[in-house]
């Protein structure tokens, strides 16, 4: 397969020819693409970004990696067991005290018909409904029907559909997508939550956070020369230094002898200068491992500044999470997302609970044990690496602007992408309960 640059790799293979970083942030939740060279292996549905790879295919349908994503999915959903409805146990036990109550008034007005009309006159002020002229069967019949008439469940048996009809409804119209009624049943009763990171918590694009010149152009300069070659780039970095001079209003210069060297930069003749932007590497410096990820500039191969990235986090976030431990409920972040950034963003959004570089098995294991302690798990992505999770936990929450994977195998689904969404299905889950109760 010959795959260039912005394009899907079709399945599973192996680069035999060329070099590109890979965004592989569907299946590894990884932000930052990865770099891939001859003899690395890539996965179909990834997304080639700023080279041409020569690829020779490994895998093709049930064998591929997202295939075989598919498969943990269905084996997750065949072995979930739906927990009763409310009112069915309820009713499983009121029924047939009912038929014996039923049976038993009958039985006594047959026996005892005398006794129990004496009775009937005395209290036939209060109860003028009461014919006394019927026969011993007839008196026994009126009797059993009426307790059957008066006791039987149907209020039960329309409070549950009434109750889940109207709450789903409600949810629909606040950007909540209910699959069961069971999943509101199960959402109740939630002690812990697992967030994936990247789409989820954060935005899932990348945003220049720091620019800082360290030769003799200004903030403004570094970023207009950087814009200007950075457009000739589709790397997510690149765009993102591309969208800051947007943002400026800054004209961008005309460059010449444009270089991409995938996974590690690009340089190119801006002015008559050379530029070369990319890795600490790349530009013949030293970097630093830090909780961001850093983009260094060189001109005429002196450092002259860098840019520090982060994936913004949603606003809503850091609320979402806030209110949900009001209510008692465990936090844990999920991701395959280097370390360091996983920390910072947990220390951001108030989450000390951090599983990190973790593959889309390991989340699935990590649930799977919090539900052996006993844990009723609710799990929030957005991505195909969250799709066995999503299935494992009690509870899949899919985010709406995540893949069609994530949705399918979600059993509720927040439109809005908000994390606000899942306070709020946890206080609509117990509201449509206490009404049913």
């Amino acid at each position: 397969m010959i795959v260039r640059a912005g394009e899907k790799i079709p399945t599973d293979g192996a680069v035999l020819e060329g070099s590109s970083a890979v965004d592989e942030s569907m299946v590894s939740g990884e932000s930052l693409p990865a770099t891939k060279g001859i003899g690395d292996e890539v996965i179909g549905g990834t997304i080639c970004a700023d080279g041409t790879l020569k690829v020779e295919v490994t895998k093709v349908g049930k064998e591929t990696f997202l295939s075989q994503i598919i498969t943990m999915v269905e084996n997750a959903q065949n072995t979930k067991v739906p927990i009763q409805i409310f009112a069915d146990k309820v009713v499983s036990v009121f029924v047939p005290i009912v038929l014996c109550l039923s049976f038993l008034g009958f039985l006594v007005w047959y026996i005892f018909p005398d006794a129990l009309n004496n009775t009937s006159e005395m209290i036939g002020a209060w109860i003028p409904w009461s014919n006394l002229n019927l026969t011993r069967i007839g008196s026994a019949l009126f009797v059993s029907i009426a307790v059957l008439v008066i006791a039987c469940p149907c209020a039960l048996g329309l409070a549950t559909p009434t109750a889940l009809m109207v709450g789903s409804g409600l949810g629909a119209e606040h950007g909540i997508l209910i699959r069961s009624g069971e999943t509101i049943q199960k959402m109740k009763d939630v002690t812990t939550v697992f967030f994936d990171k990247t789409g989820t918590i954060t935005e899932g694009q990348p945003k220049v956070v720091k620019t800082q010149s360290t030769g003799n152009l200004s903030n403004e300069e570094l970023v207009q020369i950087s814009a200007s070659v950075g457009k000739e780039s589709t790397h997510p970095l690149a765009r993102a230094i591309v969208r800051l001079a947007d943002e400026k209003n800054q004209n961008l210069i005309p460059t010449q002898n444009i270089k991409v060297i995938p996974g590690k930069g690009i340089s190119a003749l801006v002015d008559g200068k050379k530029i070369k932007m990319g890795s600490a590497e790349f530009v013949s410096t030293d970097g630093t491992k830090t909780e961001l990820t850093t983009v260094y500039v060189s001109v005429n191969e002196n450092l002259s500044g860098f840019f520090e990235f982060e994936d913004p986090i949603k606003k809503e976030s850091s609320v979402g999470i806030e209110k949900l431990k009001e209510k008692g409920i465990h936090c844990v972040m999920l991701t395959g997302d280097r370390c360091e950034v996983a920390e910072k963003t947990g220390k951001l959004i108030g989450v000390s609970d951090i599983h990190s570089e973790v593959s889309p098995l390991r989340k699935k294991e990590i649930i799977s044990q919090y539900q052996k302690r006993g844990e009723t798990v609710a799990m929030v992505g957005d991505g195909i690496n969250d799709a066995p999770a999503l299935t494992q936990a009690d509870v899949g929450i899919a985010i709406g602007t995540g893949t069609d994977i994530a949705m399918e195998t979600g059993d509720i689904i927040l439109v809005k992408g908000s994390l606000l969404g899942v306070v709020r299905t946890k206080i609509l889950a117990k509201a449509i309960f206490r009404k049913i109760k």
